[in-house]
């Protein structure tokens, strides 16, 4: 004998029915192909649940952001890139936003960049804001705050391959490279003194001169023995670099540039420059370290395949210049006939005086 509903039941009864099919439909799987979602810093639940939404990842952001709640995961999600593999449930979306795993995102900042240029990869690759990052980098009060008591954060930016999610907080990435760059730094060290009578940040200073000019790595050690021989008599560095630096240029210099008004411009002003010009990396701070003592020459000048000749006297040096600059000019005649005059003077190149 069949049942009957009074109205009041049967209206709970569909009631139900719809509540329940409307869950189904809400807590239902995900999309069916793997969907990237980038969670900015600070977003909200309701913010994720939006985003999510949007993205086409869950169906509804009420129940997304109901079930977050249940799941005590309202205060524990993270920020960064997440890719959401197909047929997640809400709550397995859930619990990805909070344990991870978030995908890697490596980047590689090479050997012998300034920290504008460092900042412009980490914006590119990893949505850094590079505005941001310079003017922390260049804040001396952050650089105090490392133990860094130069003006800037320059040459402490450690040159390697990092894993930076989109949109990592400067205040992170900056820590990551300047932690990595201490840690190698003592490495290399391994309790010993810098050469000479430099500090441990002058040693630094000197290691991203040698990393500018260094195109041979076996001449590293070389070029550093040579540069504290100047600095040993008294003479200027004279070293192309410290002036690209002064300028913010990467280009071949002309005598006129030697002339720029900046402490970092060592063609005038003596000594060390105030910061580093460049992030060294590990073999130009070791081969500073170890820089041969016994070595004499006070002068080197690059020939066109990126080594140097070595010189131990000016005579020495101004014969090697015009050797080199005569080989330069033939293969440029070779190259393009007929080519018309330089402007600007004559080019420099990298040649201590």
């Amino acid at each position: 004998m069949a049942m009957k509903l009074s109205p009041k039941s049967s209206a709970t009864f569909v009631a139900v029915g719809l509540w329940v099919a409307l869950l189904t439909w809400a807590y239902g799987p995900g999309p069916d192909e793997p969907r990237i979602v980038q969670v900015p810093e600070g977003a909200t639940l309701r913010g994720i649940g939006d985003l999510l939404r949007e993205k086409g990842v869950i169906r509804s952001s009420t129940a997304f952001v109901f079930l977050g709640r249940v799941m005590g995961a309202e205060r524990r999600l993270r920020a960064g890139q997440f890719t959401v593999i197909p047929k997640s449930t809400p709550g397995r979306i859930v619990r990805l936003l909070v344990e991870g795993p978030i995908d890697p995102n490596e980047i590689t900042i090479p050997e012998g960049l300034t920290l504008w240029e460092a900042a412009g990869i980490l914006e590119r690759e990893a949505k850094v804001d590079s505005a941001a990052f310079v003017a922390q980098a260049t804040d001396d009060s952050v650089a105090a705050s490392f133990g860094v008591s130069r003006p800037t954060l320059e040459g402490y930016l450690f040159p390697d391959t990092y894993d930076f999610p989109l949109g990592t907080p400067v205040e992170e990435v900056l820590s990551t490279l300047v932690s990595r760059a201490q840690r190698v730094l003592g490495e290399v060290m391994a309790g010993r003194a810098p050469p000479e009578s430099l500090e441990v940040e002058e040693m630094v200073i000197l290691a991203s001169i040698v990393e500018a000019e260094a195109r041979v790595p076996e001449e590293r050690p070389r070029i550093a023995a040579v540069y504290l021989n100047r600095l040993r008599r008294g003479m200027r560095l004279e070293a192309d670099p410290t002036v690209a630096y002064a300028l913010r240029e990467r280009r071949r210099l002309y005598y006129k540039d030697l002339e720029v008004e900046s402490p970092w411009n060592t063609y005038r002003a003596a000594g060390l420059p105030p910061t580093a010009i460049c992030s060294p990396g590990r073999q130009s701070l070791a081969a500073t370290l170890a820089a041969d003592r016994a070595e004499k020459a006070l002068y080197f000048v690059a020939r066109g395949d990126g080594s140097h000749i070595f010189s131990c006297t000016l005579e020495e040096h101004d014969r090697a210049t015009r050797d080199v600059r005569l080989l330069e000019e033939q293969e440029a005649e070779a190259a393009v006939a007929g080519a018309g005059s330089r402007r600007g003077g004559e080019p420099q190149g990298a040649s201590l005086r």
